[in-house]
């Protein structure tokens, strides 16, 4: 199907227009708007240690370690040692680390933390300019038909969600990770090989684990167009068997080679940060923590408390929610792959792929679209954390979602009132509604909060979470009178 022939005028000044609002608003957070809380110092912190790594011939993981215990020996009060031992531990891949040294030296090496934030800010700006440019290819490709207001719509929402969530937008790695997942989802409808898609996603897994929940979604989208349009014999299994022996095998090449380099050089502290992020508890903001605060009006108390890094939540029921979270999230997660896998199974009986359609994800990208943002909401929903920039994970997918030839204004006005709730939390009611006072006690940092007001807005905003996820999940699996297949 060619695209809507419209005048061509219109496109270019509605097109002009989002170009204008984007230019406005990340001008903005990128001068003006305070940020009260930003990571880059941290991001500053392990690109110096690595310098200086480099330049005494010493490991960076080692002399990482070493320079935490002189920083906060100098500290007053002074930390448990507990928390002292978690922040020697490095909390993030090997490549993210070399995304720090490389973001925060962009703009020339300098030792001052301005110099450090300014250009790791700047990066970032660039990585947003990125996602711009390839969501309007894919709402090009996928959203050809529509007319140039809806595809303006898409590319506006993009542009407003990111403003909403702007403390967060250039001051942490997420959005980074956002422009991989947006680039591999491109890659895997683009009449390329498949490869570079699975490439991409090894390095997403790379610079964080999070994409590893995609690599079987990818596998079934990078199977040709007629794999499932065929009469099911043993043959048909064998040959599909192949297929999809052959895509987890570059997966499985792709992903340790993205880990290789750093464990060659650096050894097993190179994957420290697994350890790292395994041993967390409940995070305050996670849907795990607002079920604790229901358990409490029923006269079960918990204790918040500063440790690995995050504000977490500490009781009995806390930690059976910890040793939950991992089964249940693949749990979860298999139950929204199988509902997929049934609707895909129905749509290849009921519209079979074009002839044009090389890839299953070239023939349904709109399923596989929404099939890739529940699995990531559904990560977030049962993960041990939950923190607001994760949200940006989704923030370029989102404007893609479609429904019966509508746009889903549904799902975007959730998705809204989600990032407004999220950025009220972070940075506004943080200190004073979630976190509270501050306390240093013999085993560990403890914190006031969260009050009333700070709980009924995080069982809010992750109430709001759940049913996106729902309603999300009921839509992929409802039949859709859906123009599904890609426009050169």
């Amino acid at each position: 199907m060619t695209a809507d022939p419209r005048p061509k005028p219109l496109r270019w000044l509605l097109f002009a227009t989002v170009i204008a609002l984007f230019l406005g608003t990340r001008t903005y957070v990128l001068y003006r708007l305070h940020i009260p809380w930003s990571d880059v110092p941290l991001y500053a912190e392990y690109a110096r240690d690595y310098a200086d790594a480099a330049r005494a011939g010493q490991s960076f993981y080692e002399f990482h370690a070493q320079a935490v215990r002189t920083r906060l020996a100098a500290q007053s009060p002074a930390l448990p040692p507990e928390a002292i031992h978690w922040r020697e531990h490095i909390e993030y891949p090997p490549l993210a680390i070399s995304w720090m040294r490389f973001a925060t030296g962009l703009l020339g090496r300098s030792s001052s933390p301005e110099s450090f934030c300014r250009s790791y800010r700047f990066s970032m700006a660039l990585t947003d300019m990125a996602c711009l440019i390839i969501l309007l290819w894919l709402v090009r490709r996928i959203h050809g038909h529509e007319p140039p207001i809806r595809q303006a719509v898409r590319m506006s929402l993009f542009v407003l969600w990111g403003a909403i969530l702007g403390h967060l937008l250039y001051d942490r790695l997420d959005l980074t990770l956002a422009l991989i997942l947006l680039a591999s989802f491109a890659l895997l409808i683009a009449p390329i090989h498949y490869a570079w898609s699975f490439l991409t996603l090894a390095l997403g897994v790379g610079f964080k684990l999070v994409p590893t929940v995609l690599a079987p979604l990818w596998i079934v989208a990078s199977l040709p167009g007629n794999s499932l349009d065929r009469p099911w014999t043993r043959a048909t299994w064998f040959h599909l068997s192949r297929q999809v022996a052959a895509r987890i095998l570059w997966l499985t090449v792709m992903i340790p080679g993205c880990f290789a380099p750093a464990l060659i050089r650096f050894g097993a502290p190179a994957m420290g940060f697994a350890r790292y992020q395994m041993a967390r508890g409940i995070e305050i903001e996670s849907l795990f923590a607002s079920a604790v605060f229901v358990l409490r009006t029923l006269g079960r108390p918990f204790r918040t408390i500063m440790d690995i890094g995050c504000i977490e939540v500490n009781s009995p029921a806390a930690d059976f929610f910890a040793r939950l979270s991992q089964p249940l999230t693949l749990l979860l997660l298999a139950v929204a792959f199988i509902v997929f896998l049934w609707r895909l199974l129905a749509l290849t009986a009921d519209n079979p792929p074009a002839p044009v359609a090389s890839r299953l994800a070239q023939a349904y990208p709109s399923l596989f679209l929404k099939c890739m943002i529940v699995l990531l909401l559904t990560f977030i929903a049962a993960c041990k954390a939950f923190s607001p920039q994760y949200l940006l994970w989704v923030v370029p997918l989102m404007p893609l979602v479609s429904r019966d030839h509508r746009l889903p204004w549904l799902t975007f006005a959730l998705f809204t009132v989600i990032c407004l709730l999220t950025s009220l939390i972070w940075p506004w009611w943080f200190p004073t509604h979630v976190i509270g006072a501050i306390t240093i006690a013999s085993d560990a940092v403890v914190c006031s909060g969260p009050t009333r007001r700070g709980m009924l807005l995080l069982i809010v905003r992750n109430a709001l979470f759940g049913v996106l996820i729902l309603y999300l999940l009921a839509t992929m699996a409802r039949k859709q009178a859906t123009l599904d297949s890609t426009h050169p």
